[in-house]
This record gives structure tokens, sequence and C-alpha cells, in this order.
């Protein structure tokens, strides 16, 4: 849709770091030998009677509206079809006047549902799940109990956590980061200050504590994994990434406007992914993972690199001419060869080795789904605004 699809510019790939001692950066290219132990060989091991489940969010259009040109810019009655496996299991009335907006990025699909955001109102499949005053954006999304966790972020500053709905803690300022379970508890993290006075707080079951740091060190994000509290800071010019007894330093650190971080689990410990914008407009995306780290000049339509707590890391990048190269862990890269469309994070799921896109081929105006390298086409007319993937015994 034109009204959200971004000027295309070259994707351009930046070493950015250079060999100092034992520290050295690379495209990263762990193989299976060297996954660390437990998570990921639980993740890739699974049963084989394990039930696999993959969830897609299509908006559908009347075949006399074609969304790619989009001349109503959205205020357009149309419908949004949940499928899982390929089959529609909801309809939901979308647009105008229904509180269900079709823009991408407002659809989130967790545990089987689909969440909508829309004006006051998070729905669940369609009915209200909760309402709130003001102005917000979910964050994060944590199902599996007890409850539903979300976490959104608020216009003008601040963050609020509820549990289904129920506000646990709303803060007037910091910027929140990722919302995630360990050991039972439930974490988040957010930033308040600028870049000289920065402070990060750890967030355990609605419980805020500051983070302290020792002297020198800026900090960029926090993660609690496996009980153990990893840190991510700079100091003397270099990315460091410590679990409270060892630290391991990593590329040298290019000053930047604008800098934000997450930890995410990989190996034996934590990687981390780094964005950073730059005076002339222009960014750098840097993976961190072990002693190694890449850097990528980003500008062209979409760069996606999408954690969660079995995986490693995956990479997907909406080129220039609208193809799609992605690439995980250390496998294949793959070049999806069509004029696809690609709106937003939601489209892109990455776990348990399992690598999904949702996309829309504009030359058609049809979906379709990319699953490990094998494409399943939707019938409908429209684009995939969300996607996930469900795994049980």
């Amino acid at each position: 849709m034109r009204n959200f699809i971004p000027v295309a510019v070259a994707i351009v790939l930046l070493q950015a770091c250079t060999y100092r001692g034992n520290d050295f950066c690379d495209r990263p290219r762990p193989s299976g030998g060297d996954r660390g132990p437990g998570r990921e060989e639980k993740a890739d091991t699974l049963p084989s009677e394990a039930k696999r489940d993959v969830y897609a969010c299509v908006v559908k259009f009347p075949q006399s509206y074609d969304w790619r040109q989009d001349s109503l810019f959205g205020n357009v009655n149309c419908k949004l079809t949940l499928y899982r496996n390929a089959e529609p299991i909801l309809d939901l009335k979308a647009g105008r006047d229904t509180g269900i907006p079709v823009s991408p990025g407002l659809h989130h699909i967790a545990d089987g549902h689909l969440y909508t955001e829309g004006p006051g109102v998070v729905k669940r499949d369609g009915e209200d799940f909760y309402r709130f005053a003001g102005s917000e954006r979910m964050v994060g999304i944590l199902p599996g109990g007890p409850g539903v966790y979300t976490l959104s972020s608020i216009s003008g500053g601040g963050f609020c956590l509820r549990q289904d709905g129920t506000q646990v803690l709303r803060m007037g300022s910091g910027i929140p980061k990722s919302l995630y379970k360990d050991g039972g508890h439930v974490y988040f993290s957010y930033l308040t200050g600028g870049p000289q006075d920065r402070s990060l707080n750890l967030v355990e079951d609605g419980v805020p504590r500051p983070v302290d740091f020792g002297p020198g060190e800026r900090p960029l994000a926090v993660r609690m994994l496996e009980g153990k509290r990893y840190l991510l800071y700079i100091k003397d010019d270099h990315y460091f990434i410590s679990d409270g007894r060892k630290e391991v330093r990593h590329c040298v650190c290019r000053p930047s406007e604008y800098e934000d971080a997450e930890l995410f689990p990989f190996a034996d410990g934590c990687g981390a992914l780094v964005d950073k914008t730059f005076g002339t407009g222009k960014g750098s995306r840097i993976l961190l993972t072990g002693s190694r780290g890449v850097a990528f000049i980003s500008g062209g339509k979409a760069s996606y690199v999408r954690m969660n707590p079995q995986c490693r890391w995956a990479e997907v990048v909406w080129e220039m001419d609208g193809t799609v190269t992605a690439c995980c862990s250390d496998t294949t890269v793959f070049r999806i060869d069509r004029d696809a469309f690609l709106p937003a994070d939601d489209c892109v799921w990455y776990g348990r080795g399992d690598l999904v896109l949702g996309m829309s081929d504009l030359s058609t105006g049809r979906p379709f789904l990319w699953d490990n390298g094998e494409i399943l086409e939707i019938d409908a007319f429209g684009y995939i605004s969300a996607v996930s993937v469900s795994l049980s015994r």
C-alpha cells in the first residue's frame, strides 16, 4: 500500500569491525556442533510427534479495490482472516467504523489468537480484550499463563504493563524493551535519560529495579537468562557483554546520534543486536554473537532481525527490487525472487530452527507463506499482516 511502502534504497553490507588481538568480527558461522548445551539442542530435536501449526493473518479486500494503489489510504471496509495451516479459522470485519484497523503493525498472533489494536482498544479474536485511555502501541505480548501479559508504549513517553488487560505497572517516562519469561518470572527492561545520562531498569513481575554499572560503562541492555543476569554496555569505545563474572569484548563502537540494543539467548550465553543512526541519516545494525559481529548499513525497504529464546539469529532483508533475502543461523541464504510486499515485523517469525515469512506478490495482489524455503499460496486477494508458529506435543 503506497501510504506505508517506503522508498527503496540499496542495501550495503559493511564490515564494521577490525581485528584486535583475540577479538574479531565477521559474518557469524556457528555450526550445529557449536550450539551451546541445553537450549538449542532441545529446540532443534523436538519429538517427531510434536504438532506444528503455522498461523497467518490476511487483510482481504474485494477484487474491485486495488489495495496496492490504496486510493482511499486504508479507509476501506475489508476483512481480516486468521489462517491455520492455510485453512481459514476466523473472519473479522475490519476498516471503517469497526474498531479494527487494516494497517500492518497493528495485528499480532499469539497462542493461536489474533490480537488487534484500535483507538482505545485491544481486541482478541474480534472481542474486546481491554480498553484504555489515551494513545498506546503494543510492543510486546506474552501468553502462556498465568494470563496474557501485554507491554505498550505510551504516546508522549512512558509505558504500561498489563495482565489480562489489568494494569500492573505504568510509568510516565522510559523506553520499554522485550517482554519475556525466565524461571517463571515475567521480565522486561526500560531506558531513561539521554545518551550521556542514560539509566537502565529491569522489571521483574511488575517491580522495577535500577541496574548498576561500573565506572566508565555506558548501559545499553540487560536480560535475564536461566536465572543469570547479562549486561550489554560500552566501555573504552568497545561493546561488552558481561554475565557478572566475565566480560567479552566485541567490536569498536562508532559514535552515533542514536543507539539502541537488545540482548537475546545465543549458544551458552547471550548475543546482542545494536541499532545505530548517524547524523547523515544512515544507520547500521550490528549483530554480536560470541566474539563475532556483523554490521549492516540498511537503507532498503525493510530489514528485520527477529529473536526468541529458542533461536540463534535470523536476518531478513526486503531489498530495493522487491525481492527478499533470508538467512537463519548457519543455514543457507535464500533469495525469494518475487516482487514481494513484506510490511511489518510481525510478518517474520523465527524460532526453534524455523524461519517463516508472510508476504504478498505485488504483481498479482495475492498473499503467500514462505516456510523454511517452501512457498504456500493462500487463496485470497490482499496481504499478510502477521504470522506465527505454534509447537505443541
